[in-house]
């Protein structure tokens, strides 16, 4: 009974707020909307044991909201939940009881209200930790100009600039456009009309690599297991492989094996890559290692331009804390021109139905701090 089967999918899909044609292949769904088909399918078997596993990684605050209502119903009739996550507001917002593991091994289990945050930190990753504010960065020559980029159902006439040494973060629900632009940005898709310029010079990127190559652009995807890694090679081939053209020897025409080893173990090194080795495969890691992995490998290109989409998704605290820290100084100290989906900037442009709707600057000067302990800007934007 087709019918009755798609009046029960878009019941179950508006339990997590998720507006799609129940019809759609999952194949053609972003990432975000991937994550809240799984939830909802989870939620629609009327289980009585329920096991979330980082449900809220790549959905935004809004549709986690509508998922933790969910839950607290589920909770008040009777239904046992097991809830896996990072970000302490989240254990707060919907957990009675938290246990803390590290390295593989249960630390302890706490009441909620009988521990406090700075506690549970310490638990996590076994020291004392701060939260603190990157400082203000400021602003150099525009290297990246966008005008009414336009294309049907990604992109609606889009426009604005990016400068050296400046964080520009994309900020918007689940499908409101800023992932599709920045596949626009670095020819992931195509656009329809419009006009992009680097330094100064209108560019016609048509591939991801022709961004990098020819216009120096990076993209660390919000997709790794499908668009960012491969995941049955090695650590270090996924390291190396956005350098290899750099790396062939002018006379023998082959990659300089010990060249590509140095970049890679000072990559693992920097970034703190938990791995065996450098032949261990990318698929074996833990996720927030995966995801080390696919920042890494545009990070060793050293870009003059990088659109990061939601870096630190299964990455735990010490890690997000690291990889917002490089970000920063990648800006800061290095003069980057950096896009970066969702937190951790100084402007943010806000996107609604494949629009730019709203901009807001000056985050920190507003007193608005980087939170590096959440890894989330401390405001909401409604």
């Amino acid at each position: 009974d087709w019918k009755k089967l798609n009046e029960r999918a878009k019941e179950a899909m508006a339990l997590v707020g998720l507006g799609v044609d129940p019809e759609t292949r999952i194949g053609d769904l972003s990432v975000a909307q991937k994550q809240l088909v799984q939830i909802a399918r989870a939620l629609s078997g009327d289980a009585q044991v329920l096991l979330l596993d980082e449900p809220t990684s790549s959905i935004t605050e809004h549709e986690a909201a509508a998922l933790f209502a969910v839950l607290r119903r589920l909770k008040n009739d009777g239904v046992a939940i097991v809830f896996v996550s990072h970000k302490f507001d989240e254990v707060d917002a919907i957990g009675d009881r938290v246990s803390i593991l590290r390295d593989g091994r249960l630390v302890g289990s706490r009441v909620l209200q009988e521990v406090s945050r700075a506690e549970l930190i310490k638990m996590m990753i076994g020291r004392e930790a701060q939260t603190e504010s990157f400082g203000i960065l400021g602003s150099g020559r525009e290297v990246l100009r966008v005008e009414r980029l336009h294309a049907e159902g990604l992109a609606h006439e889009v426009s604005f600039s990016l400068h050296a040494g400046e964080i520009l973060g994309f900020y918007g629900l689940v499908g409101a456009g800023r992932t599709e632009l920045a596949r626009l940005l670095v020819g992931a898709d195509r656009s329809e009309r419009g006009k992009v310029y680097v330094h100064g010079v209108e560019a016609r990127i048509r591939s991801v690599a022709e961004s990098l190559y020819r216009y120096n652009i990076g993209y660390v995807t919000e997709n790794r297991a499908e668009e960012g890694l491969l995941l049955d090679s090695t650590v270090k081939t996924n390291l190396g492989i956005t350098i290899w053209k750099k790396l062939v020897g002018k006379f023998f025409r082959r990659i300089d094996d010990r060249a590509e080893v140095e970049v890679v173990q000072g990559m693992i090194s920097g970034l703190d890559i938990r791995t065996t080795g450098l032949d261990q495969k990318v698929g074996d890691l833990s996720g927030g290692n995966q995801q080390k992995v696919s920042i890494g490998k545009w990070l060793v290109t050293g870009c003059d331009i990088l659109i990061i989409d939601e870096p630190t998704v299964g990455v735990d605290i010490g890690a997000k804390v690291q990889i917002h820290r490089l970000i920063w100084n990648l800006a800061a100290k290095e003069g980057k021109a950096i896009i970066l989906i969702i937190s951790l900037a100084e402007r943010i442009l806000v996107f609604k139905d494949k629009r730019i709707v709203h901009e807001i600057a000056g985050i920190h000067e507003r007193g608005l701090a980087y939170d590096a302990i959440s890894g989330e800007i401390g405001c909401h934007l409604n």
